[in-house]
């Protein structure tokens, strides 16, 4: 999900892929705490695929969409695996956490909207900056 230019940083691990089922987009992740080494961080996104209007780059690969549909649920959780905390958000910002191999804007980029093309929804992708 990073290149090597981020191995100083902490790396989120993909605890499920990215998958499409009953036309929604999910993927989660789990990144340790910056505030508490006996933490670790869940992030669930998920969004409707008909929500979605742009896939664009800025530094994070992003799919953009209509105000409020992409859901966010992060839940911090000890080292036992217990859940201490869990919130849910709203945006529009569905980020995919890909950084790696994303200077290839035609590939990816391209790809993408293809397959959007192929399945039905029309989205734009104006904005693609490293």
């Amino acid at each position: 999900m990073y290149d090597e230019e981020y191995s100083n940083f902490k790396k989120p691990t993909l605890v499920q892929p990215f998958q499409i089922k009953n036309d929604t987009l999910s993927f989660e992740y789990s990144i340790p705490s910056y505030a508490d080494s006996e933490h670790i961080l869940y992030t669930k996104r998920k969004v409707h695929l008909k929500d979605i209007k742009e896939f664009i780059k800025d530094v994070n690969v992003i799919f953009i969409a209509n105000p409020k549909s992409v859901k966010e649920t992060r839940t911090t959780k000890n080292t036992k695996g217990e859940t201490l905390e869990s919130t849910e958000s709203f945006t529009y910002m569905f980020f995919t956490e890909l950084r790696k191999d994303s200077y290839d804007a035609y590939t990816l980029r391209q790809q993408m909207l293809d397959a959007f093309t192929k399945a039905g929804y029309k989205i734009t992708s104006e904005d693609w900056y490293n």
